[in-house]
């Protein structure tokens, strides 16, 4: 069932469109036009684009390259805890990694975030195992991975430099030269770049460019509000409970994981809290599964087994939890729920679907096109997503401040980006011709009143 999820959201902007283009061009150019040119290097679609020219592009292909860095992930993760846990307590960490709402959702959503941490636990080990080479890797792909690879990096080089008790200026060196070395890659790929569209790392002419604009005073108190509400959200806040009981035993075992956190913690803080960009799940993943270390260590230092295996399984209920519900919609619009956070998102879809089926239906008896306006992220290419061409119904963008122009609107609870004000008018002043739910995801579709034709009504 899962290898038919579509690309969602973000991702189909981050992996699934540079991957078609790659795919389509035989690689004979990795420069992206500049209407989806995120400024991200291009390693993870073109990892996705050549997988495909062997195996056939397809969901299940696509769904199988993640689910091969999920278990690289696992494998990478649990040996890192193993530094740290016996190995018969080992399933305490498993089983928390394995009910990660959002980890198996980004899995399931074929995210370039599986694969930022995988690289990212990869340098972790590198670090413990002394291997320069090793570290140099892993910092190097987290480069060309993501522009985010770069808080990745900077968290490895201060871990390497902090957690021993030791260093000295000569180390200092030492580090910065494998980091370094680590960055030419990338550093030549925006120097291509740049001769190539005139511009490397943030794009002029981006859609996303207000994104990365400085918020103002209010507007950081609420990115601080968020910022730490992500790290409680989805269950976490009992893992961030017992992390915080566990700190003040002063346990020496854990000293070395509570510096990960916090240099993490600081380095998410400077490079998210000043800044438009919505503050999201899948970008304070690692801090969540480093957070998972000292509590498994608290979990195997209960002497009952019986309170330890309920507290566990309590846990892992919550996790289960919350992919079955959503927040209320007036809720959502204020803070945002990410429906790429947990398993919410997968009836989206089929309900996707079943709308455009419908206006195509409406198409065939006049032929004439509509203007059909809808948020994101359904207005994003439906042959990025699925990686196919089933509807030749277009939708674009809905421009709030110019609703009348649109004869027909889509709306769905999982568009966030439209005001709570201007769904309640939409849905209070436009005439609802169709609607259609699964689980808590509900579509809409809405016809405009001063254009209302016959052929809609009946639908």
């Amino acid at each position: 069932v899962f290898c038919r999820i579509p690309f969602y959201g973000d991702h189909l902007t981050i992996i699934s469109h540079p991957a078609n283009l790659f795919y389509d061009n035989n690689f004979s150019n990795l420069i992206i036009p500049d209407d989806f040119n995120t400024g991200h290097p291009p390693l993870i679609p073109a990892l996705f684009a050549a997988v495909w020219k062997i195996f056939g592009r397809s969901l299940p292909v696509s769904h199988c390259i993640t689910f091969i860095a999920y278990i690289l992930l696992f494998y990478s993760f649990i040996k890192f805890c193993s530094r740290f846990i016996q190995s018969k307590y080992l399933y305490i960490p498993t089983i928390l990694f394995l009910f990660h709402p959002a980890l198996l959702a980004q899995t399931i959503a074929m995210s370039a975030d599986i694969f930022l941490l995988l690289f990212f636990f990869w340098g972790l080990n590198a670090i413990y195992d002394k291997n320069k080479i090793s570290f140099v890797i892993a910092c190097m792909l987290l480069l060309l991975a993501s522009l985010r690879g770069g808080i990745f990096v900077f968290v490895l080089f201060f871990v390497d430099l902090l957690i021993h008790k030791k260093y000295s200026f000569k180390k200092i060196i030492s580090i910065c030269m494998l980091v370094f070395i680590s960055s030419i890659p990338f550093v030549l790929w925006n120097i291509y770049h740049y001769m190539q569209a005139g511009w490397c790392i943030v794009n002029p002419q981006s859609p996303w460019l207000p994104h990365r604009q400085f918020v103002d005073g209010m507007a950081l108190l609420q990115n601080i509000f968020i910022f730490f509400f992500r790290q409680m959200e989805f269950g976490f806040i009992f893992i961030w409970v017992i992390v915080c009981i566990y700190y003040l035993q002063k346990n020496e075992q854990a000293k070395q994981l509570y510096k990960i956190i916090f240099i993490s913690l600081i380095f998410c803080a400077l490079f998210f809290l000043p800044f438009k960009n919505p503050i999201v799940n899948r970008y304070l993943l690692f801090i969540g599964m480093i957070a998972f270390i000292p509590a498994s260590l608290y979990l195997s230092e209960i002497t009952s087994q019986t309170r330890k295996i309920l507290l566990l399984t309590a846990i892992a209920i919550v996790f289960l939890s919350t992919h079955f519900y959503v927040y209320p919609e007036k809720m959502n619009k204020a803070i945002g729920y990410n429906w790429d956070a947990t398993l919410a998102n997968v009836a989206y879809s089929n309900l996707r679907e079943d709308v455009l089926e419908q206006i195509e239906n409406m198409y065939k008896p006049s032929g004439e096109p509509k203007k059909i306006g809808t948020g994101f992220p359904m207005y994003q290419s439906y042959y990025d997503s699925n990686l196919e061409n089933k509807f030749s119904v277009a939708v674009v963008k809905l421009e709030t401040d110019q609703l009348a122009s649109f004869d027909l609107i889509i709306y769905s609870n999982i568009m966030n980006e439209v005001p709570y004000e201007i769904q309640k008018e939409i849905q209070n002043k436009w005439k609802l011709i169709y609607e259609n739910k699964t689980g808590n995801i509900y579509m809409q579709l809405f016809a405009n009143p001063h254009t209302l034709d016959s052929a809609l009504v009946h639908l």
